[in-house]
């Protein structure tokens, strides 16, 4: 039995120490910087506002989880509390606007927006709430 634990034991302890590794730099790794990413889709933010408001279920199935280049006009720029920031770009109507909340690596575009710009946000579309959400969102150039 002690033959089988001096060599079962350190086998485990290495099996364990990788598992541990592993998990680690997983829990850690960083999001791709979506500026880099090609668009999959394209699109102005009154035609993105307008097709979830006309029918959510489709549009999920078009937009949800993938990188969306949209253009449109300022409507605010917000900072938070944690220095991360916020560009609403007017929607079809007063009420629906997509909101791009900027990765942190390029919020210091979006400190230099201002409202009433005409800007195109490259972000991950996460659907919608009150406004059509994109995550990790960069000025696309």
């Amino acid at each position: 039995m002690k033959k089988y634990l001096k060599i079962i034991l350190p086998i485990l302890l290495v099996v364990i120490g990788i598992v541990a590794w592993y998990g680690y730099s997983e829990y850690n790794r960083g999001h791709e910087d979506v500026s880099k990413q090609k668009a999959d889709i394209t699109i102005n933010a009154p035609d993105l506002t307008k097709a979830f408001s006309e029918d959510e279920d489709a549009a999920n199935a078009l937009y949800l989880d993938k990188a969306i280049a949209v253009s449109g006009t300022i409507k605010s720029v917000d900072k938070d509390e944690s220095g991360n920031y916020t560009i609403q770009l007017a929607g079809e109507s007063e009420l629906s606007n997509v909101s791009c909340q900027m990765d942190e690596r390029h919020n210091n575009e979006a400190a230099n927006l201002h409202t009433g710009e005409k800007i195109t946000v490259k972000g991950t579309c996460t659907g919608v709430l009150m406004d059509v959400v994109l995550i990790r969102c960069a000025v696309d150039k």
